[in-house]
């Protein structure tokens, strides 16, 4: 069953969401308020507040029907493409997933990510006391990746035991309209699927002498997201955040999310109506972090004719797959079309009721 949403939004033009599963209308919708000063605790206090007098503007719902109908024009020299590439190991003074300016040169069509890959590789001479080698089951400690091959096509922060990691990748668009005549602008595209994950550090050992017993992380959080921004003011997001506080028994931790599910949906926002020669910005951003406090790893013996331990240690990972079409290429297309045929209405019926004030 669809579900329908109408949200405040302070933008403009008013942006409209159309998904397989969802349809989210935004209006300006402007609630005035007022606020009292006063140093006594308010005693509540209950108002009814006519809808018709409390919102400023109108409701923009574009007919779909006649969007699926319409001759679409595809962005085109109308557009041009800047793309980054970015990750850091270590927290610096300061780090920035968009550049401070965008430089001159840029594409004229969507291009591929950047292949970016950022390790610190897991120590291969660490011995114990009596000189026996420690081997880590996985070769890094740390790793930012931008990947984007026929097996992987991902943007990835993954670390081990401690530390803080970061990876992003952004597509800069400037838009504009080269037709003589006023067109409806959309962009549409597929949400990018968040990859984060943990494993707890863990040694074989229990009861039976031969199960993963896990030792302890003492936090870590892994965070992901994906937003598309216009003309710098956020229209579409959707984040997940992995948490882990003191758990020693278990590797689970806890998951919130954040804006519209990017589970394989597929979006098309209208931008808005633009008249010949206007111009507009879309930012389009993935990104990761993992920051993990788990120096404690679970080791096992390995043989005794060449004695060494494998070192299990928690590893925290952060990502979202970059989405692509059948035929290759990010899924992601701006487009134009005639102007559209637009219902503006707005709800004036019944009351608004409010409780304000005390404790």
């Amino acid at each position: 069953m669809p579900h329908y949403f109408m949200l405040p939004v302070f933008l403009s033009p008013a942006f409209i969401f159309q998904s397989r599963h969802k349809l989210l209308c935004t209006s300006f919708c402007l609630l005035l308020g007022s606020m009292v000063a006063n140093n006594c605790i308010a005693v509540p206090e209950e108002h009814s507040i006519n809808r018709s007098i409390a919102a400023q503007g109108a409701l923009t719902n574009i007919l779909w029907s006649s969007f699926n109908s319409a001759s679409k024009v595809q962005c085109g020299t109308a557009c041009r493409y800047w793309q980054r590439s970015a990750g850091r190991l270590t927290p610096p003074a300061s780090w920035t997933r968009l550049p401070a300016a965008w430089p001159n040169s840029s594409a004229t069509s969507f291009p591929a990510p950047a292949t970016l890959s950022l390790t610190q590789l897991a120590p291969t001479d660490e011995m114990t006391w009596d000189d026996t080698l420690i081997i880590y089951d996985t070769n890094y400690l740390q790793k930012s990746a931008v990947t984007y091959t026929n097996a992987d096509k991902s943007v990835r922060a993954s670390v081990q035991k401690s530390g803080n990691i970061s990876t992003a990748l952004a597509y800069h668009v400037r838009v504009q309209n080269q037709s003589a005549a006023t067109r409806d602008y959309f962009v549409r595209f597929k949400a990018p699927v968040h990859k984060n994950g943990l494993q707890a550090g863990y040694y074989t050992g229990g009861p039976s002498g031969n199960q993963p017993m896990p030792e302890n992380g003492n936090d870590g959080v892994a965070r992901s997201s994906a937003e598309l921004l216009v003309d710098g003011l956020p229209v579409w997001q959707t984040a997940r955040s992995l948490h882990r506080k003191d758990l020693v028994s278990n590797a689970y931790g806890t998951s919130y999310n954040w804006g519209e599910d990017a589970s394989d949906d597929s979006y098309t926002i209208y931008l808005g109506r633009y008249t010949s020669g206007d111009n507009f910005i879309l930012d389009y951003i993935l990104q990761a972090d993992a920051i993990a406090d788990a120096p404690n790893c679970g080791q096992d013996f390995n043989g005794y004719l060449n004695p060494s331990y494998t070192r299990h240690c928690q590893v925290l990972t952060a990502g979202r797959e970059i989405p692509n079409t059948s035929s290759g290429g990010v899924a992601f297309e701006i487009i134009s079309t005639t102007i559209l045929p637009v219902n503006f209405y707005l709800d004036i019926g019944g009351t608004l009721s409010t409780r304000e004030g005390g404790n």
